[in-house]
């Protein structure tokens, strides 16, 4: 995290929004990004939907300069934001595109795909689209990494959604119908969309059940 919090962090994101600001600040507290950012490859074309600002997109590019980083969101603002913030520091390996995840084309031969806090805001059958739609955008060897918060404990689940919606009134950020599942339902699905699927807790030391699954194409170790 020292990587957003220095340069990255303190002199780009310092022009966002009051509500960026806030929903940018209370996810470098409440989230183990550096624990999502072990799981992607320090090389390669990495797809990072739902980016959002790029606040995921930005910690990536800033911990390693061999990675080619796409980040897409369907928020134009979010977009013209990260945009700004990436001139800022010069554009390298890293671009963003305004798009909605689950109708735009995502190419191929991607070495990851990550979906962080993305898929509980869509119904179930733009879940599997999504995922499906990652699976043929991977190359052979490529990794899915996939970061929701478990359905229990209940009260950790509780709390995460009460603040998922006291952003989404006060900010007017994440306003879609929160649909979460639990581990078990996420990786099945994960699994029906093809891939070999592994997950751990990852939320110790953090109020929320974070869970990260990581899924690999048939023939894969994961």
């Amino acid at each position: 995290m020292k990587g957003l919090r220095g340069g990255v962090f303190s002199e780009f994101y310092a022009a966002l929004p009051w509500r960026y600001k806030l929903y940018v600040n209370l996810r470098l507290i409440s989230c183990p990004l550096e624990k999502i950012a072990k799981a992607v490859p320090e090389t390669g074309k990495i797809l990072d939907l739902g980016c959002g600002v790029g606040l995921l997109s930005f910690l990536l590019a800033s911990a390693s300069n061999r990675r080619d980083i796409l980040g897409v969101d369907c928020r134009e603002e979010r977009i013209l934001l990260a945009h700004k913030i990436s001139f800022g520091r010069g554009g390298r390996g890293i671009d963003f595109k305004h798009a909605d995840i689950v109708s735009w084309e995502y190419g191929s031969n991607y070495d990851c795909i990550i979906l962080s806090d993305i898929l509980y805001q869509l119904p179930l059958t733009d879940k599997k689209k999504v995922l499906q739609k990652s699976f043929s955008a991977l190359s052979s060897t490529g990794v899915l990494v996939v970061k929701e918060v478990d359905l229990k404990p209940s009260l950790k689940m509780l709390l995460c959604y009460l603040q998922e919606r006291s952003i989404a009134r006060i900010a007017g950020l994440n306003t879609r119908r929160v649909e979460a599942m639990s581990a078990a339902g996420l990786c099945a699905i994960i699994r029906e969309a093809g891939f070999k699927v592994r997950n751990e807790r990852i939320g110790q030391g953090y109020p929320y059940p974070h869970i990260l699954c990581v899924g690999r194409k048939d023939g894969q170790t994961v």
